[in-house]
């Protein structure tokens, strides 16, 4: 029962540290993001204005991407917390399942 605790604990950090740190990193990748759309509008076509929903998918991208990376972390730091499935043969099969005919 108390096997799993150390990585209940790490990944509650993980969670944590992440959760903590998306305040500064999710407007630091917005401001890259919007700088490289600037520098791409800007060469490509000069006299057009920016499109609202370029910069509003670019976003949502993100965000959806931050979110795919902290729910990746958790699943691969959770993975060997799941217990492995055991197979029924002639060696585990007690009176009960003979009976059953497994």
């Amino acid at each position: 029962m108390h096997e799993q605790r150390a990585r209940s604990i790490v990944i509650a950090a993980a969670c944590v540290t992440f959760l903590a740190t998306l305040p500064f990193t999710l407007p630091a990748a917005i401001y890259l993001v919007l700088s490289v759309y600037a520098l791409v509008k800007g060469i490509g076509s000069g006299t057009n204005a920016p499109s609202a929903v370029t910069i509003f998918v670019a976003i949502v991208l993100l965000v959806s991407a931050f979110v795919a990376m902290l729910a990746g972390a958790i699943v691969l730091i959770g993975r060997p917390m799941t217990p492995r499935r055991r197979r029924v043969t002639d060696l585990d099969a007690g009176p009960e399942l003979e009976e059953l005919g497994i």
